[in-house]
């Protein structure tokens, strides 16, 4: 009886620790998506993936 109430905590703490992670993500993409609206945010965007393809051929290379 006392190891499922074990178990059972563990698991409750586990599921609060994965919906504080997923909160954090959803804030941070609402972060990103402010930061990059507007037409000049779509160039920046755009200016900001090529320069991470661009890290990535070279550091692959």
């Amino acid at each position: 009886m006392i190891e499922n109430r074990n178990t059972l905590d563990k698991g409750l703490e586990s599921a609060l620790k994965a919906l504080e992670q997923a909160k954090q993500r959803a804030a941070n993409e609402k972060k990103k998506q402010k930061k990059f609206k507007g037409p000049s945010g779509e160039k920046r965007l755009k200016l900001c993936r090529r320069k991470y393809i661009m890290i990535l051929y070279y550091t692959v290379r």
